[in-house]
């Protein structure tokens, strides 16, 4: 069996596999798996890459996936020229970290422009905030100026285009190059894929589930918070809340049951295991109809016990980011969590007080003048332990 990588043009990582297997003469049958179509989702495309990602490698029985991985095992098998993946140890350390580095730099921050400047407005229909696209651009100019700066980035495209040939060039861009022209002629269907889908399949009296994580998944700034540090959470093992986080993200993106249902329950799970009072999913059938007529679980409650966890595995994230030399942003904190200030009046002496405290708590019990009085409240002049 010859040789399968199974590419879409439209992505980097897989133009990339391609111009290294091509200028190397390296026998491959080409396997288009066109992502505009939803196609990576496909059941026959799972048993390659179980990610459900492109670039992906078959070799007769083995199934690789992930560019840099497959860029090394072909440098290796096929004893590709040495400048390509030098023998030297320095050398190829040096190649290593840069294959390493790019994905959460240049292509990252490159594939987010591609996505605002071409794929959203133009496919998608939706309008992008300027402040959206200008930190984004920031971002990629701020990768670029660790390489060098944009007249020698031009200088260097050019010698790329020179060294790997005019005609190579030329067509693995011709796909990427021509979107633009490309969104205004495709079906709006073809992009629906891409469109969070507005339903999720409901696990025996979870609309409470459904409506926490569609509502999550519609603040971009929290979602991207969690994928952009999959290199600090991926390895913690007390991360399994995120990891669950960003399979439902990926579910939505398909109309398949049989998706999106495996990943909803496994999220609820990891959830039931801190708190038990969401472990319905393991009752008996008889246990279920019953909960169902006597007991509604709220939404709210759900939230605030996912919110509550994602924040506090924030420290020991924070310290394994500081072990590999990166930096870690608790999503909760940056987009969800708000100061309240709160005011005292002591029932004792009169004396008014504030303070401000943070809060992950999106409903909150409010106190009524009169008798109602503030909890865990103590006056610095009289010694009071109550106010109102």
């Amino acid at each position: 069996m010859a040789l399968e990588l199974y590419l879409d043009l439209l992505s980097q990582p897989c133009r990339s596999v391609y111009i290294f297997a091509k200028k190397n003469n390296i026998p491959f049958e080409f396997k288009k798996v066109t992502l505009m179509h939803g196609e990576q989702y496909k059941d026959e495309f799972q048993k390659i890459s179980l990610i459900k990602k492109v670039p992906a490698l078959r070799d007769g029985d083995f199934c690789l996936t992930e560019s840099v991985a497959i860029l090394l095992y072909l440098a290796d098998k096929f004893k590709t020229p040495d400048f390509w993946y030098p023998a030297d140890l320095q050398q190829r350390a040096r190649i290593i970290e840069y294959l390493s580095w790019q994905h959460t730099a240049i292509r990252l921050h490159g594939s987010k422009m591609f996505w605002l400047r071409v794929l959203i407005p133009k496919g998608l229909g939706l309008e992008v905030p300027q402040d959206k696209m200008d930190a984004a651009l920031e971002d990629l100019n701020n990768s670029l100026k660790l390489i060098e700066e944009k007249p020698k980035l031009n200088a260097w495209r050019d010698r790329v285009r020179a060294t790997i040939g005019t005609e190579l060039f030329d067509e693995v861009h011709q796909t990427v190059l021509g979107a633009k022209d490309n969104m205004k002629l495709m079906d709006a269907k073809t992009m629906a894929i891409f469109k969070p889908k507005a339903k999720f399949p409901n696990l025996v009296q979870t609309c409470y589930l459904n409506s926490t994580l569609q509502g999550l998944l519609t603040i971009t700034d929290f979602i991207q918070g969690i994928y952009n540090q999959e290199s600090v959470w991926s390895s913690l093992p007390k991360s399994e809340l995120l990891r669950g986080f960003v399979k439902v993200g990926l579910a939505r993106f398909t109309t398949s049951e049989a998706v999106k249902e495996p990943a909803l329950t496994a999220f609820k799970r990891t959830v039931a295991e801190f708190n038990s009072e969401f472990e319905d999913d393991r009752l008996s059938t008889f246990q279920k109809l019953l909960f169902l007529y006597v007991s509604v679980q709220d939404a709210h409650e759900f939230l605030s016990c996912v919110l509550d966890q994602l924040w506090c595995v924030s420290s020991d994230l924070q310290v394994e980011a500081c072990n590999k030399g990166y930096s870690y942003t608790c999503p909760v904190d940056a987009n969800i969590t708000f100061q309240m200030l709160s005011t005292g009046t002591c029932n004792g002496c009169g004396l008014q007080s504030t303070r401000e405290e943070d809060y992950i708590d999106l409903s909150l019990d409010l106190v009524f003048a009169g008798e109602n009085q503030l909890e865990y409240w103590w006056c610095v002049e009289c010694g009071a332990e109550a106010s109102s």
